[in-house]
This record gives structure tokens, sequence and C-alpha cells, in this order.
């Protein structure tokens, strides 16, 4: 029985409910990102713009194919400190990505993505769709632990999806605290 549990076990992707997107060939930005996906030479849209989003579409353009990303939010990569943000949005630019603000997404079909541009239908040429639509927080094994373990830390995404850094200084701050309560 351990003295103490750290959960640090991250946050899955948030799969919107789109209709069409579970009939397509929709793939997570973790997915491309870790290697277990590989797309070359197609046509794609990047659903989100978040950091990630803006990423992976950088990632995607560096490996020949045309890429739209969609945002539903007025900017992109919001969040994400602004020097660093500049620079990411002029990689994407110089590469050629489109990019598309106050954009929803309406529909994923078989080659293509339907979405609402400000008002008006556009439909994008998509062989792949790569979702970056953020994450949320999975608490299930912490409501399973928190009657069987004293001291018990819930930290970083598991907590709450958000950046390296929180996790970073949960995790330190999680780790004092149990080194303290120990010696007492």
């Amino acid at each position: 029985r351990p003295d103490a549990v750290i959960l640090a076990v991250g946050a899955p992707a948030i799969l919107p409910e789109i209709p069409g997107l579970k009939a397509s060939a929709g793939v997570t930005a973790e997915q491309v990102l870790n290697g277990s996906v590989k797309i070359t030479g197609q046509d794609v849209v990047v659903i989100g713009g978040g950091t990630t989003g803006c990423e992976v579409a950088s990632y995607l353009a560096d490996h020949h194919n045309r890429i739209t990303l969609v945002e539903r939010e007025g900017q992109l990569a919001r969040g994400m400190e602004n020097m660093n943000r500049l620079a990411l949005l002029a990689g994407l630019k110089g590469k050629g990505v489109s990019l598309k603000t106050s954009c929803t997404v309406e529909t994923v079909d078989e080659d293509q993505v339907t979405v609402n541009n400000n008002g008006e239908k556009e439909v994008l040429t998509a062989r792949k769709v790569v979702l970056a639509c953020g994450y949320q927080s999975d608490r299930t094994l912490y409501h399973e632990l928190k009657d069987k373990v004293k001291l018990l830390y819930l930290i970083g995404d598991a907590a709450s999806a958000r950046d390296i850094k929180s996790a970073i200084y949960e995790g330190a701050m999680a780790a004092a605290r149990i080194s303290a309560d120990i010696q007492r």
C-alpha cells in the first residue's frame, strides 16, 4: 500500500461531434506528432487552431502537405507566449498554410470538409483531417483512489488541461508536500 500517489495521467484529446467525422479518415494531432500516423503529399484540414493545431499544421507543411487550418475563434495559438506565437504564425504563412479563423466545421465527408466561414459555406478539399480540438481531463482513476490512498495528488492535465509549465510546477509542489508529510 503506497504512502502517496501522484496522478499525472494526462488528458485525452477532445473529439468533437461533427457529422461525418467518425466515418472519415480523421486522426488526432498526437497520432501525427508521435509518428504513429504519417501523412505526406496530401490535402489536409487541421481542425483546431490552438498551439497544438498550429504546431501540427507546421509539421505537416514541412512534410509536403497542403494544409488548411480551421479555428472557430478569431485568434490562432491563443494563450501562447506572444513572441513565439508570432514566429509560429509567420512560419505557417511562409509555408503556405491557409489560415481560417472565426470558422466552424459543419460536416466532414470522404474528401472534403464543409465550413461556415463568416456566414458563408465553403468546401475544403481534405484527403486527411487532423483533430487538434483541445484536451479534457479524465479524473476516473482519481475518484477510484481517493478513499484508498491517504496522500493523493492530481496534477497536470489530469487535473485540468493546460500547459507543461503548470504540470512541472504542480509535480514539484506535490513532491515537496509528500516529503514534508512523510517526515512528520
